[in-house]
This record gives C-alpha cells, sequence and structure tokens, in this order.
C-alpha cells in the first residue's frame, strides 16, 4: 500500500516540474525555493490541528526554517542547494514523528519530494 501512496505522489510531482519548467530566473527559483517551504509549512497545520502542544510545533517549525534556508540559498541563484533540500526531505518524512500526518500523506510526500529532488538536482548540474 506504501508503494501506490509513493508512486502517487512521484506522479504528482510531474505537474508540477512542468509549471516550474516554464518559469525563468528569479521566478523559477522561487517556484521551487517556496514549493519546498510549503512541504515543510503543511507538517506544521497537521501538528497544530492535532493539538501537538509545543514540543510538537517547536520540531516542525524547526523544519521550517531548516528547509527555509535551503530555500533561501536557492533564491540566491545555487539551486543545488534547493535541490538538497528537496532529496532531504524524504528523510525529515520517515524520521521525524509528525504529529497529526496521515501515514498515507508521509509517503505521497516522500515520492513528491525524491522525483522533485532528483530533477532539481540534475537541472543543477546541467
Amino acid at each position: 500500500m506504501n508503494l501506490l501512496w509513493i508512486l502517487l505522489g512521484a506522479a504528482l510531482a510531474l505537474p508540477y516540474i512542468a509549471a516550474g519548467r516554464r518559469k525563468r530566473g528569479r521566478p523559477a527559483r522561487a517556484w521551487w525555493a517556496g514549493g519546498l517551504v510549503v512541504a515543510a509549512l503543511v507538517y506544521v497545520g497537521f501538528a497544530s490541528a492535532a493539538g501537538a502542544g509545543w514540543a510538537g510545533l517547536g520540531v516542525e517549525v524547526g523544519g521550517v526554517v531548516l528547509f527555509g534556508a535551503f530555500a533561501a540559498l536557492g533564491l540566491r541563484g545555487l539551486l543545488g542547494w534547493t535541490a538538497a533540500g528537496w532529496l532531504l526531505h524524504p528523510i525529515w518524512d520517515l524520521a521525524v514523528g509528525h504529529p497529526g500526518a496521515p501515514e498515507w500523506y508521509l509517503w505521497l510526500c516522500l515520492g513528491f519530494d525524491a522525483v522533485v529532488g532528483v530533477w532539481l538536482w540534475w537541472r543543477a548540474q546541467s
């Protein structure tokens, strides 16, 4: 069952990538960086809705700060940093207990993040 969610997440990454490919310069960097921050913010929403308390919210806000740093470097024109953030986000998905996040969402996010991260890494190298 988890494999189906991963594959669905990977499939959902394709239109996101297609939309980002149409952008150039700063709008493109903002697209990739903004998406990474949104991916981290979703977990803050889950924790808040679940009443996770300050500790749970603190962990999730810490993730926003961490991935926000990768995104900020990407906004400065260092696409490899944004790619690295996307590639590290699946580890965050699996390694941190996310209060309130449905299990299917973790697997879906893993597929999405991995595909976006690999594509951006490839793009940063070319």
